[in-house]
């Protein structure tokens, strides 16, 4: 899938000159169509050729093709998003013919980079020596200071941690390659941290245990009951319950990306990329919605940035979040033009069911830079809801402290 360019990786490609992106088609009548499409809107050279990849061959998907982009985007946030509008293109152009983007790398050598068979050039390949994909206009937009991200007052009464249910989980049903499951020992030694700078480590540690790389796995969901049972059992601080609230967007985030993400190889395959994780990530985010209920009653002991998180998870699950709608959008109009106040602003639309209000706001706060995700907002494929939420949990995971 395609990511999102760093601001290194756009510098390097201004020295190297270009990058190779991919795309999956069914056959070679529907390659030849994408390769000539790909070619005149401008990329200077598409080649194509049978894919040995079995993740497309079993989902029906026998060509891949490559597209060379010989642009030059400038450092900084608009040569990322001039990029990001190039890239949008290509993968509509991909979709109408039947086919979807599978990612992209950097490359110095002037030349689309696809597999094949044999030594010799791809069976299909369109060159146009100097010709570069047109560069839309991309407004400039600057991000509004962060606004209150305070982690105090923080007047609860702390209690001794207990990981209430952890015996209670079947960890060993849930493999890993190294050896034994180390979520157990992973809670046990977070519960127990002696200082702020330790909790953060084991949290992070945890962080990529159960979702490495943003993505769930089986015991996920077990993982951040247990969590959501320690923050609510009165056991940790302010800044502390912050980064299990992260923790929990994170989990119940997952879904929604996932589904984004793989909109286009579901809707030229029938199937999703990763079915599995797809589905662990849908237990992850129901094993959140549970505790929410009794997460969204702490919002008068929170201080702002713990509301923040609140009312996050108000918005994604929105049927529980009817109830902080008034709370939440004083947050909106008390924190007006900062970043907080806009992702309160597409909570509230979000918890009003005014969807396409949400994901026009969502649409701009993406275009204030570092988004984990290449979020396709023009892509009618996708659930308009499903992107705003996307983009305000990507947001807010940025901004909790």
């Amino acid at each position: 899938m395609f990511g999102v360019p760093d601001q290194g990786a756009a510098d390097r490609r201004v020295a190297s000159g270009g990058t190779s992106y991919s795309f999956a088609a069914r056959d070679e009548a529907a390659a030849v169509s994408m390769a000539d499409a790909l070619a005149a809107f401008g990329f200077g050279e598409v080649a194509a050729c049978p894919t040995r990849r079995r993740s497309l061959l079993e989902r029906g998907m026998g060509w891949e093709l490559a597209a060379f982009d010989g642009n030059r985007y400038p450092p900084g946030n608009i040569g990322r998003q001039q990029e990001l509008a190039v890239i949008r293109q290509a993968r509509a152009i991909a979709r109408a013919q039947g086919g979807f983007a599978t990612g992209g790398s950097e490359t110095g050598t002037g030349q689309a980079s696809v597999r094949h068979w044999g030594s010799g050039p791809p069976p299909v390949l369109k060159r146009t020596p100097g010709s570069r994909p047109p560069i839309p206009p991309v407004p400039e937009v600057t991000a509004p200071p962060p606004g209150d991200l305070a982690l105090a007052p923080d007047a609860q009464p702390l209690r001794p941690p207990q990981l209430d249910g952890l015996d209670a989980v079947s960890w060993s049903d849930f493999a890993y390659r190294a050896g034994a499951n180390p979520v157990p020992a992973e809670l046990t030694g977070l519960a127990g941290a002696s200082d702020d700078q330790d909790w953060s480590e084991r949290l992070l540690e945890l962080q990529h245990t159960i979702m490495p790389n943003g993505t769930c796995r089986p015991d996920t969901g077990p993982a951040v009951t247990i969590l959501a049972r320690l923050l609510l059992g009165d056991a940790l601080t302010a800044a502390r319950r912050a980064g299990v609230y992260w923790t929990l967007i994170e989990a119940a985030s997952r879904y929604a990306d996932a589904v984004i993400v793989g909109a286009d190889w579901v809707a030229a395959t029938g199937h999703p990329p990763q079915p599995q994780p797809l589905q662990w990530a849908e237990q992850a985010r129901d094993a959140v919605g549970a505790f929410v209920p009794d997460l969204l009653a702490r919002w008068d002991i929170e201080p702002p940035a713990n509301r923040l998180a609140l009312a996050t998870l108000a918005a994604v699950f929105r049927s529980h979040g009817q109830i902080l709608a008034g709370r939440i959008a004083a947050l909106a109009a008390g924190q007006q033009r900062t970043r907080v106040g806009s992702c309160a602003q597409v909570a509230c639309q979000l918890i009003a069911g005014q969807i396409q209000d949400a994901a026009q706001t969502a649409a701009v706060m993406s275009l204030w830079g570092d988004p984990r995700t290449e979020y396709d907002i023009g892509n009618k494929l996708l659930d308009r809801a499903m992107l705003a939420e996307a983009i305000l949990c990507d947001e807010v995971e940025h901004l909790l402290p």
